[in-house]
């Protein structure tokens, strides 16, 4: 038998370097294995060595079927598939030269293949046959099912392609193919209550064991930790040959009974799959604390992963609710309101020809200061709690400093109130409607307008009155022995100007149009002023009137009304018909008394 097998050797050597041998592969160059095309193929089975897997195609992922059901990794399957379509027929040997030669396929490897592949499409199968590799050492042999007794030769990286073992082709993502569209997570983990989170309105929310406004930043990169999570080993309990799970099995891996909670759960649900995916972590791998236990969805097999997944997993409520007083950016904030006793003060966004502009529209309806309104909010988007405090009757008997309302993009509504500690006087509280829980903030921390709603003044736009140079046609002065009218020629082209006595002062006037052009105050002193208001700062017997008239009719036109000193040296002043008190600078006042004319 064994100089046979020398024999047999001596043949196949002798026909690899025969020159017949040698013009068939020139003849064959650029050939492939099969002329079909396999990307459509849905179906396939390997066999090699004790190993025999099965693997169907659902979709855009591909599944293992047998000898267990579990995901593939579809990246590596696909890329065997296309090793294989595009695999070179090197060589090949008609069943006449065979024979002519005396050699049979046991001389070639084929009494015991080295693997076998069928693939299936909708309309096809192919089959192949490996037997050994050829006395160069960079090819193997090869039978096709379709091709009679014919043997090929090609590349010897096709069979290298294939797997030795199930593990080496199994999806090794922890949560297998998904999306990551996420609505709700459940978390259960021992000595902690369970905890339930929903995704509404971009953002998410405790329902379980109570009712709040969780960390989405928290909750998103939980997500993202669990679907990028990769299967470091696979583990077969009591030594079977698949993955199938005995309870008794699993006491030794930390999971004990499957119905208790004595092991970190996770259950995550998809956006339109109504069956959720449940993970367990169990103990530690002994031999090596970076990885631990855990049961894949389903409970299908038992795997090692990195102790990173169990560490993130929240504790408790405090370690995944939101520290945020309010959701959201500065940018999508589109309408703040704050309600003071009985008067309330609204901020509204709108683009602008020159972008985002913001208007206070309550109490009176005035141009806010964009910068310092964009400040403001994003101070108060900002606010992070630094303590959680459950309510009690005392908490409810204080009356609100505040009452916040804040409308984001798409419609949300966000709500508070805002009342001063009972217990702890430098602190402050938020709390939210149907929430028992207030979120308490330092009083270094807040913004000076919450708790002051005077501070809503630095909000107003200090534009007390702004009309182009080239529009004014009339300016009317009166005052404390002071009576002057003067106006633009008509038919004149630049600054010409007529008084009805004495001489226009061209130089005063220039000046006067250039500070009317935007006439600016140093301070907002008060929005919604009444008739007493007016009559405290002067206003209702003015020091001086002034009257602008920028179309020849008087029909379009501006009264400033300059009332008393103030405190630094300069004087109030309001415009006729708006509910707004400003103070102007003591320069502006110095410039009002300056004469228009010249006797």
């Amino acid at each position: 038998m064994l100089l046979a097998g020398i024999a047999a050797c001596y043949t196949v050597l002798r026909l690899a370097d025969s020159p017949q041998w040698a013009r068939r592969s020139c003849f064959s160059k650029g050939a492939r294995l099969f002329t079909d095309n396999l990307s459509e193929a849905d179906s396939l089975v390997i066999e090699r060595g004790a190993l025999r897997m099965a693997l169907q195609r659902k979709g855009g992922r591909w599944l293992v079927t047998q000898p267990l059901a579990t995901g593939a990794d579809t990246a590596t399957v696909l890329r065997f598939i296309d090793c294989l379509e595009r695999a070179p027929r090197l060589d090949q040997l008609p069943l006449h030269d065979l024979r002519r030669r005396g050699l049979l396929h046991s001389d070639f490897g084929f009494t015991q293949p080295s693997a076998r592949v069928v693939v299936r499409g909708a309309l096809s199968r192919h089959e192949i046959i490996f037997g050994g590799q050829t006395p160069s050492g960079d090819g193997v042999y090869a039978v096709l099912a379709n091709a009679g007794d014919m043997i090929i030769v090609t590349d010897l990286k096709v069979i290298e392609s294939l797997p030795g073992s199930i593990e080496e082709w199994r999806d090794k993502s922890l949560l297998g193919d998904c999306e990551g569209k996420w609505t709700a997570l459940e978390i259960r983990r021992p000595n902690a209550p369970f905890m339930k989170l929903v995704y509404e309105n971009n953002v998410w929310r405790l329902i379980q064991p109570i009712v709040a406004r969780a960390s989405t930043k928290r909750v998103s990169e939980l997500l993202e930790l669990f679907q990028g999570a990769r299967i470091e080993g696979f583990i077969t309990p009591s030594g079977t040959a698949d993955d199938s799970i005995a309870k008794a099995d699993l006491m030794g891996y930390g999971f004990y009974e499957l119905d208790a909670d004595n092991a970190i759960q996770l259950q995550f649900w998809e956006s339109g799959s109504p069956a959720g995916l449940r993970v367990r972590l169990g103990r530690t791998v002994e031999g090596n604390i970076g990885l631990v236990y855990a049961l894949t969805p389903g409970d299908n097999s038992l795997v090692t992963v990195t102790n990173a997944l169990a560490a993130a997993v929240p504790s408790g409520v405090g370690d995944i609710r939101s520290k945020r007083v309010f959701d959201g950016t500065t940018t999508a904030v589109r309408k703040v309101s704050m309600q003071y006793d009985n008067e309330t003060i609204t901020l509204l966004r709108s683009e602008g020809i020159s972008g985002e502009e913001w208007q206070i529209t309550a109490p009176v309806a005035l141009a806010a200061d964009g910068h310092n309104t964009r400040r403001f909010i994003s101070s108060v988007m900002s606010l992070r709690t630094e303590m959680f405090i459950e309510l009690d009757e005392e908490h409810y008997e204080v009356e609100p400093l505040c009452r916040i309302e804040l409308e984001l993009e798409g419609g949300e509504v966000q709500r508070a109130k805002l009342l001063q500690s009972p217990a702890m006087p430098t602190w402050y509280e938020f709390s939210h409607n149907g929430s028992a829980t207030a979120l308490a903030v330092s009083v270094s921390n807040m913004p000076p307008i919450l708790i002051n709603r005077s501070g809503v003044l630095e909000l107003a736009d200090r534009t007390v009155m702004s009309v182009a140079a080239q529009s004014l046609q009339r300016i009317t002065v009166k005052g404390e022995e002071r009576d002057e009218l003067v106006e633009r020629k008509a038919g004149t082209v630049g600054d010409q100007w007529v008084t009805a006595t004495g001489s226009a002062d061209v130089e005063v006037l220039q000046e006067w149009a250039t500070a009317l052009s935007e006439l600016r105050a140093t301070d907002v002193v008060q929005l919604g002023s009444k008739a007493q208001d007016l009559a405290a700062y002067g206003l209702d017997k003015p020091w001086l009137e002034v009257t602008v008239d920028v179309d020849s009719e008087r029909t379009v036109r501006q009264t400033l009304l300059v009332g008393r000193k103030s405190a630094e040296s300069g004087r109030y002043a309001a415009v006729r018909g708006h509910d707004v008190i400003y103070e102007l600078a003591p320069e502006i006042v110095a410039m009002l008394q300056r004469p228009l004319t010249v006797q």
